[in-house]
């Protein structure tokens, strides 16, 4: 149920990125830009107060839906403002910020778990959202004029997705890419139908090394049981921030 919240977050956020698109295209970059960041922090707000995974797992969708306005509006706003060699930059550091974030955010979620917790984590995230949304209002201008709106909406949207899966090599490209992620993210699934007296204490994949302080279990990371056990929960130890 703890991994599911993972999930519900990138859901959201590939729904996101189909929505925010033909809406900023119909309403302009700003409007939608608040909207969205406003969403964002009520939701990271909700996460760390969650009491149970079901709102934990509702505030991770949301925060996923909203938080695609960022790399949507991103591009769509570099495309308002620049043309040629200055747009090609301009994609190029958006696409290395993009590249940077996923391989730094373990790193550091790893380090701030061990001294705040997961909550703690969560208020960061909060905190980082609160300074996006300032951001946006202070800094960020509507870029798309009124004469330049495009009123098509979802319509278009469909269409410019059945041009995209006609063509063969854009197709291959991506499901290459999905696939790929999917092995890294299926590295680090837990087998949950076995019986709990047939693994309970069952070191799995803990990597030789690995410090006894650094090792913890699936039963540690359930947050709504007062006694940190909960019924069909299986006691996989594994390195904290880390699961393989």
């Amino acid at each position: 149920a703890v991994q599911l919240t993972l999930t519900l977050f990138m859901v959201g956020m590939g729904l996101g990125q189909l929505c925010w698109g033909p809406i900023a295209d119909r309403y302009g970059r700003r409007r939608p830009l608040l909207v969205a960041g406003a969403l964002f922090v009520i939701s990271s707000l909700a996460a760390p107060l969650a009491g149970s995974i079901g709102l934990l797992g509702a505030a991770r969708f949301v925060q996923g839906m909203t938080g695609a306005v960022g790399p949507v509006l991103g591009r769509a706003i570099a495309r308002d403002l620049a043309r040629g060699k200055e747009l090609a930059r301009a994609l190029s550091i958006l696409g290395v910020i993009s590249g940077l974030a996923p391989i730094a955010a373990p790193v550091l979620g790893g380090a701030l778990a061990d001294v705040i917790g997961w909550r703690g984590i969560l208020w960061v995230l909060a905190g980082i959202a609160v300074l996006m949304l300032v951001c946006s209002i202070l800094v960020v201008p509507e870029t798309l004029p009124v004469d330049r709106r495009r009123a098509g909406g979802f319509d278009d949207l469909a269409d410019s997705v059945r041009r995209l899966f006609g063509d063969r090599q854009f197709v291959g490209y991506t499901l290459t890419q999905g696939f790929g992620l999917s092995r890294r993210c299926g590295r680090g699934a837990v087998a949950d139908d076995a019986h709990p007296s047939d693994v309970e204490g069952v070191e799995v994949g803990v990597p030789q090394g690995v410090p006894e302080h650094r090792r913890h279990t699936v039963e540690d990371l359930d947050p709504f049981t007062p006694d940190g056990r909960h019924p069909g929960v299986l006691r996989f130890p594994f390195p904290a921030g880390q699961v393989r």
